[in-house]
């Protein structure tokens, strides 16, 4: 969880850290570079906690339901119906543009693998990890 302090930080001084912080990212034009600063930067559960948000958005754009991805990223339903009202009111937009182009598809179908031959923990529900097969092959032969 991530705990942020109560004491507020100056609005101007706000800006000039997300500033600072735009450009370390915009520094990283390598894939490797920008991983190990993210690395670098976030701890595990914050990298965790990343991960999962993409991959919620990401299944949530790709029709799978509150609580079929709730059984898949191991959160609560609350959590991802949350995320799917940012989604529906625009919120996420620039998220939901770059994750739903063909490599966004692709990342997923993916993760949905892993998630299938690893048998991710807390992912036991059959007709879930069916679900997932079935969509691997539809989008693997170029379905919807």
């Amino acid at each position: 969880m991530v705990h942020i302090s109560k004491h507020p930080v100056k609005k101007q001084v706000m800006d000039t850290l997300l500033s600072d912080l735009s450009e370390l990212f915009l520094a990283n034009t390598k894939k490797k570079d920008f991983s190990k600063t993210l690395f670098e930067l976030l701890s595990k559960p914050e990298r965790i906690m990343l991960a999962k948000r993409v991959g919620i958005i990401n299944a949530l754009i790709h029709n799978y339901s509150v609580y079929e991805t709730s059984a898949l990223f191991k959160v609560s339903t609350s959590t991802v119906a949350r995320t799917q009202e940012d989604i529906e009111r625009g919120a996420l937009s620039h998220i939901v543009k770059v994750l739903t182009n063909k490599s966004g598809r692709a990342k997923l179908i993916r993760t949905l693998e892993q998630i299938v031959t690893f048998g991710f923990p807390g992912v036991p529900q059959k007709r879930l990890r069916e679900k997932m097969r079935r969509d691997i092959e539809v989008w693997r032969a170029g379905g919807a």
